[in-house]
C-alpha cells in the first residue's frame, strides 16, 4: 500500500502568520492594464515594505493551477525570518482572485486599507489588445492556432505552408508560433506579424483582429476584470472594510502627492526615491506586458488620449458600454481626489 501524502494547508498557516501581529499584509487589486503595476512599484519602494509579491494567484485564476501553491509562496517569504516582522505587499488582478471566492480569504488576512486601482476602460481595453497581439509569438493558444490553420488550409499549395501545418501538433515553440503568425500575416498581405499588428496599432483600429482575438473568446472576454472588481468593491462595502480607490491617471498626474497620501493612510514611510528606479531593473519583467515600466526610470506623466469606441471589435464595444464604463464611472466618483491642493476621499 502506497504512502499517504497529506498536503499542508498553507492558508491556515497564513492565518497564523498574519494574526500574530508580527506581519502585515497590504493589498492592491485592479483590472488588467490599469496601471496597478506602476502603483505597486512605487509603494513597494517604502522601506517599511519587506516583500513585494506580484500576482501570486495568476496560475490559479487563469490556468487552473493549485491555489495552495499560491498561499505557499506567501508563506515561504514570511518564514524566511520567522521571528522578524514582515510587511508584505501583494498586487493582484481582480479576475484571478474571483474564482472560488479567493478574494474573500485574502481580504481576511489584512486589517490595512485595501487599494482598488482603476483607469479609463477604453485605455485599459486598448492596452490589453495591443499587448495580446504583440505577445502572440510567446503566448499563442491552441484555439488561435487552429483558427490560423483553418485560414491557411485554403492557400496551402499557393503559399507552401505544408511544412508549417505538419509541424503544428508536434511543436509549441516561440519559433513555430512566429512562423505560423508570419504565414497568417502574409495571406493578409503583410510582410510579417509585427508589420501587420503595428500597422493597425498605429491607426488605433482593432476591428481588423476581431476574428483572431475571438478565436479564443472565453480567454479574451474573461480578462477585462471590471465585473470582478465591482464584486470585490461591493463585498468590501457590505463588510464595512476600508477601501481606497486610486485612478491611475490621477496618480500619474501628481505621483508625489498621491504616493505621500497613500503611505500616510497605510502607515508606511514615504521617501523621495520611491518615484524613481534603475531602468531595466524591475524584477517583474515581461517582454511585452511590462515593457513600459521596465523601459522607464520614473513615473511618466499621463499623455494617452482616449480611443473612440467604434475602433474596438463589436463584442468589446458592447462590454465597454454595458459593463466596464458604468462600473468605472461609479468607482471613479468614489476615488481619492486632488481638490484645492488637498487630497480628499
Amino acid at each position: 500500500m502506497g504512502k499517504i501524502i497529506i498536503q499542508e494547508n498553507y492558508y491556515s498557516k497564513l492565518q497564523d502568520l498574519f494574526n500574530n501581529k508580527l506581519n502585515k499584509l497590504y493589498l492592491i487589486i485592479a483590472p488588467p492594464r490599469s496601471g496597478s503595476t506602476l502603483l505597486e512599484k512605487v509603494l513597494s519602494g517604502s522601506k517599511n515594505i519587506s516583500e513585494d509579491i506580484h500576482e501570486p494567484f495568476m496560475e490559479f485564476g487563469r490556468r487552473e493551477g493549485n491555489i495552495n501553491e499560491a498561499y505557499q509562496k506567501i508563506c515561504n517569504l514570511l518564514n524566511k525570518s520567522p521571528n522578524k516582522s514582515k510587511n508584505i505587499l501583494i498586487k493582484e488582478m481582480s479576475q484571478d482572485i474571483i474564482r472560488k471566492n479567493v478574494f474573500k480569504k485574502l481580504l481576511c488576512l489584512t486589517n490595512k486599507i485595501i487599494i482598488l486601482n482603476i483607469r479609463d476602460p477604453f485605455l485599459c481595453a486598448e492596452s490589453r489588445i495591443k499587448a495580446m497581439l504583440r505577445a502572440s509569438p510567446i503566448a499563442l493558444k491552441d484555439p488561435t492556432k487552429k483558427f490560423i490553420l483553418n485560414k491557411l488550409k485554403k492557400r496551402m499549395e499557393k503559399y507552401e505552408f505544408n511544412e508549417i501545418y505538419n509541424k503544428y501538433l508536434k511543436n509549441d515553440s516561440t519559433e513555430f508560433n512566429r512562423k505560423l503568425l508570419d504565414a497568417y500575416a502574409k495571406i493578409m498581405n503583410y510582410v510579417c506579424w509585427e508589420d501587420y499588428v503595428n500597422n493597425f496599432i498605429e491607426m488605433r483600429d482593432y476591428r481588423e483582429f476581431e476574428d483572431f482575438l475571438f478565436s479564443d473568446k472565453e480567454r479574451f472576454m474573461m480578462g477585462f476584470g471590471w465585473e470582478e472588481i465591482s464584486i470585490i468593491e461591493k463585498y468590501l462595502e457590505n463588510k464595512k472594510m476600508t477601501l481606497l480607490i486610486i485612478d491611475s491617471t490621477d496618480f500619474r498626474t501628481n505621483p508625489k502627492k498621491y504616493a505621500k497620501q497613500i503611505c500616510k493612510l497605510w502607515g508606511i514611510k514615504y521617501k523621495k526615491d520611491m518615484l524613481t528606479w534603475k531602468k531595466g531593473a524591475y524584477k517583474h519583467v515581461g517582454e511585452v506586458w511590462y515593457s513600459s515600466i521596465n523601459d522607464s526610470s520614473f513615473v511618466k506623466s499621463h499623455i494617452e488620449t482616449s480611443i473612440t469606441i467604434d475602433k474596438f471589435p463589436v463584442a468589446v464595444q458592447e462590454y465597454l458600454k454595458k459593463i466596464a464604463i458604468p462600473i468605472y464611472k461609479r468607482l471613479y466618483s468614489k476615488r481619492l481626489k486632488d481638490e484645492n491642493k488637498k487630497l480628499q476621499i
